[in-house]
C-alpha cells in the first residue's frame, strides 16, 4: 500500500480539520525514526513527538516539522506521546490535547496535556505546566465502573462540534467520555459524560479505543476501533465469514450522547496481523475525507497513514472501505511532499547517512552520533523567500565521549555545498544542551548537510565522536 502522503517518516492515530487557511491539515503521532533508520518500537514507548501535514489537493503536501514533543510537556515522568488532536482552532490561536505516558506509583499512566500555539504548525507550549485530565479525575466525578482502566482513561482525545456551536472533549480507552470545553479551552465547563455505546458484545470487549463522532445529515455517527476476536474471545457482532484483524466500527444515534446502536463494520482489516488501526475524518469543501494509518508493511509496527474519500450511500449511511481497494488521493505520479525549513526536525529523520551512528539520549530520544567525516542529509527543505536576518538553533550533546575540539558544519545541497554555519565544539566535555548561529541568507528548495569536522591539530581518533546531535530548527526574520 502506498502512503498517500509521500514521506520517508513514519506516522500513526491521525486527525485532521480544514483549517481557516484553506488547507486540509493532518496531525499525527510519530513512530520513532524513519524508512531510512529503524529502532525497536518497545510497544511504542519511544513516540515522543507530533507531526503536521497540509495540502491543497492531496498531491503537493508540506511537513511542517515536530509540532511538539514529549519534551514541550515539563511535568510529565516517562517519554511518549500517544493519540491526541492538535491544530484546534479557537480565540485565535491553536490547542492541542495529548495523552501523556508517565509514571503512577510505578505503574504506567495516561494522563492528558493542554498545549497551545499561535499557528497550527506550532510551536505548542504546555498551557498549565500541569495535567489537564487524569483517570482519578474522571473516576471521582462518579465513573466508578471505569476504574479498572484508570491508566488509559485519557486516550485518544478529539475535539468535536456540537449542534450550537461549542466544543466538546471526546476520549477514553474501553469507556468513551465527552465534556464540554470552556471557552478559554483549559478546563471543563460542566460534568464528564459517559456516552451510551456498545461497551461489549457477548463476552468481549465492543470498544476499545480510538473515538471519534460525526455529525452526517440528522444523524450522530461514532466510530471506534476493535478486534474481530479481543483476547482470544468471539464477538458475536462478527461472522466466520470476517476476516481476522482490526476494524473501524461505527453506530448511529439521534444525539450525540447516544444510546448508540447496531454496530457495523467500517473499515476492513488491511491484514489479519495488524496491530491497530486508527481513523479520523473531516470535512474539506464539499468532501468527507477518511485518514487512517495502516503498517508501513506486513507484520510492522511502524505504520503510514492511507487517505481516501468516505461514500454515502443513497440514504447517507457510510459505506464499507477496504484498505487494500479503496481509491487514494492525488495525482500518484505527481505526488510529492517538501519539507518546511523553519521547522523542528530531529537528526533521526534523516534521508540519507555515512559515518554516523544512532544512540539513545534521555527518554529515549534518538541521537545521531556524528564522526569526523560523516554525515547526515535532509532533503527538500524549503526555505521560502529570502529573510533580511536567519539563525540555526541546534540540540546536541558533547561530553567526554566525544572529540574536544571538533566541528559541525551546515552545508547546502551537498557535503562539499556553499558553509551554511559552523559550530566549533572548544566547550569543555560535558558542555551540551541548545546553540544558536546566524547563518546566511538562503531562499528556496535546498538539501541540507550535517557535517562532522575533525579537529585542526589535534590526532583524529575514529572512535570520538564530533558531537551527538538531536535536533535542529531554522528561523529567520525580515
Amino acid at each position: 500500500m502506498q502512503a498517500d502522503i509521500p514521506t520517508h517518516l513514519f506516522a500513526s492515530d491521525p486527525t485532521c480539520r480544514q483549517l481557516p487557511d484553506g488547507r486540509f491539515w493532518v496531525f499525527t503521532t510519530h513512530d520513532q525514526c524513519s524508512s531510512q533508520f529503524q529502532a525497536p518500537s518497545d510497544y511504542w514507548d519511544n513516540m515522543y513527538s507530533y507531526q503536521a501535514y497540509s495540502t491543497e489537493d492531496f498531491t503537493s503536501w508540506i511537513h511542517h516539522g515536530s509540532i511538539l514533543s514529549r519534551f514541550d510537556i515539563t511535568w510529565a515522568t516517562a517519554n511518549a506521546v500517544w493519540d491526541g488532536d492538535a491544530g484546534i482552532p479557537a480565540n485565535g490561536r491553536y490547542y492541542a490535547y495529548i495523552p501523556v505516558r508517565t509514571v503512577v506509583q510505578g505503574t504506567w499512566h495516561f494522563q492528558m496535556a493542554v498545549l497551545v500555539a499561535d499557528r497550527p504548525e506550532g510551536p505548542y507550549a504546555d498551557a498549565l505546566s500541569r495535567p489537564f485530565l487524569t483517570g482519578a479525575e474522571i473516576i471521582a466525578q462518579g465513573h466508578d465502573s471505569a476504574a479498572a482502566h484508570e491508566g488509559a482513561l485519557c486516550l485518544s482525545p478529539t475535539v468535536i462540534t456540537a449542534d450550537d456551536g461549542s466544543l466538546w472533549l471526546l476520549f477514553g480507552q474501553f469507556h468513551a467520555f465527552l465534556a464540554p470545553l470552556r471557552p478559554d479551552m483549559l478546563g471543563f465547563s460542566g460534568p464528564i459524560r459517559k456516552l451510551e455505546i456498545p461497551h461489549f458484545c457477548g463476552g468481549a470487549n465492543e470498544y476499545i479505543e480510538g473515538p471519534m463522532l460525526h455529525r452526517i445529515g440528522a444523524r450522530w455517527i461514532f466510530s471506534y476501533m476493535t478486534y474481530k476476536n479481543w483476547q482470544g474471545k468471539q464477538n458475536a457482532n462478527f461472522t466466520s465469514d470476517d476476516p481476522d484483524g482490526p476494524y473501524i466500527q461505527m453506530c448511529e444515534a439521534d444525539t450525540m450522547f447516544g444510546p448508540f446502536e447496531r454496530p457495523r463494520h467500517w473499515i476492513y482489516p488491511h491484514a489479519a496481523d495488524d496491530c491497530n488501526v486508527q481513523h479520523a475524518m473531516a470535512r474539506f469543501h464539499d468532501r468527507w475525507i477518511l485518514v487512517y494509518h495502516l503498517p508501513w508493511r506486513r507484520g510492522s509496527e511502524f505504520r503510514r497513514l492511507h487517505l481516501t474519500e468516505a461514500g454515502l450511500d443513497g440514504d447517507g449511511r457510510l459505506l464499507p472501505i477496504h484498505p487494500a481497494s479503496a481509491p487514494a488521493l492525488g495525482d500518484p505520479l505527481c505526488r510529492r511532499v517538501v519539507y518546511a525549513a523553519r521547522a523542528k526536525r530531529f537528526a533521526q529523520e534523516y534521508h540519507a547517512a555515512q559515518g554516523v551512528l544512532q544512540g539513545m539520549g534521555p527518554l529515549k530520544a534518538h541521537h545521531v552520533v556524528l564522526f569526523p567525516g560523516g554525515h547526515v542529509r535532509f532533503d527538500d527543505l524549503d526555505f521560502g523567500p529570502p529573510r533580511a536576518t536567519g539563525s540555526l538553533t541546534l540540540e546536541f550533546v558533547h561530553d567526554a565521549a566525544c572529540t574536544p575540539c571538533g566541528s559541525l558544519e551546515v552545508r547546502l545541497d551537498h557535503t562539499q555545498g556553499p558553509v551554511l554555519a559552523r559550530v566549533d565544539f572548544v566547550t569543555a566535555p560535558g558542555a551540551d544542551g541548545r546553540l544558536t548561529v546566524p547563518i546566511a541568507e538562503v531562499q528556496g528548495l535546498h538539501a541540507v548537510c550535517m557535517v562532522g569536522v575533525a579537529p585542526q591539530g589535534h590526532e583524529v581518533v575514529p572512535s570520538q565522536a564530533v558531537c551527538r546531535l538531536l535536533s535542529f530548527r531554522f528561523s529567520g526574520s525580515g
